[in-house]
């Protein structure tokens, strides 16, 4: 079945130029030109995306999102804008929108990104598979754990760190230096991570998710000052940093790659060099490593 799509531009050219394009892709799309009428439609149906402007009247369109999920609060999200203001952006990721488009952008780089965030769902436990791959202390780890509440809860504090990150540099929120002192936290808090998966505790988890938490609100919050100081810790290499900073600025990786891309930096060749999928990504923001 097509995915239902609901477009909401108060700009009326550019929302008949989104809708038709995405009507084009044969996906089934309802327009509105402002929040209320978003509202509206929500009670109607049930959509899996909404693609919202930002700056509208009365509503704009991150407080739209935040109302859109209390009807589904599955709904994904991407919202587009061509003003930079950092109250939006902060905004931005603290409702966990799945991708932030700057305009003007191209109708194939819109498509582009509505094909990644649909398929989102699909691609989450392909990349911890991948993830897997990566050591084998957690060859025989087990997926039914993350059924279990206390796993599934530290899953989700580690994609929101991952997706703030993700959509804080989308959204030029943050540069590349602040971009860097998030990645080498979340660096070191995923060598935890991997070994957390060779033999979980309760313990484990909760240090975890407090510090996949700590970076998520850190994350929101490096416009202040004083909150830029609490990351002045050990940075990747520049060199190595900026590949990475530009993957994300072009959206060549999605949240779950940026994931498992910080884990490839330190890999061994022969598990990077022996996977397609891994390769790939080791390509597009740490160099060539190893050949298939």
């Amino acid at each position: 079945m097509a995915a239902s799509i609901l477009v909401v531009e108060d700009d009326l050219n550019l929302l008949h130029i989104v809708s038709e394009t995405l009507e084009d892709e044969d996906y089934v799309v309802e327009r509105a030109s402002s929040v209320s009428e978003a509202l509206a439609l929500a009670k109607q149906f049930k959509f899996d995306l909404v693609l919202s402007d930002i700056r509208m009247a009365h509503i704009d369109g991150v407080e739209g999102v935040v109302r859109l999920k209390k009807y589904s609060p599955d709904l994904r999200c991407i919202v587009m804008t061509g003003y930079v203001v950092p109250d939006v952006q902060e905004r931005s990721m603290a409702v966990q929108v799945d991708d932030y488009l700057k305009k003007p952008f191209p109708l194939d780089h819109l498509l582009y990104v509505v094909r990644r965030v649909l398929r989102t769902d699909d691609r989450t436990y392909y990349y911890f598979g991948l993830l897997k791959k990566l050591s084998t202390k957690i060859l025989s780890f087990d997926f039914n754990l993350f059924r279990q509440k206390r796993e599934a809860e530290l899953r989700e504090s580690r994609r929101r760190a991952f997706q703030a990150l993700y959509i804080g540099i989308r959204s030029d929120y943050l540069d590349l230096k602040s971009s860097n002192s998030v990645c080498s936290k979340l660096e070191q808090i995923e060598k935890a991570h991997v070994d957390y998966l060779a033999s979980p505790c309760d313990e484990m988890t909760q240090k975890l998710k407090s510090d996949y938490d700590w970076v998520y609100n850190i994350t929101r919050a490096l416009q202040r000052p004083e909150n830029r100081k609490l990351l002045r810790e050990r940075n990747i290499p520049k060199d190595e940093m900026e590949p990475l900073f530009e993957a994300v600025r072009r959206a060549d990786i999605t949240p779950d790659e940026l994931e498992i891309v910080l884990n490839l930096r330190a890999a061994d060749d022969s598990k990077i060099s022996s996977d397609p999928e891994l390769h790939r990504l080791q390509s597009i923001v740490w160099g060539q490593k190893g050949s298939v």
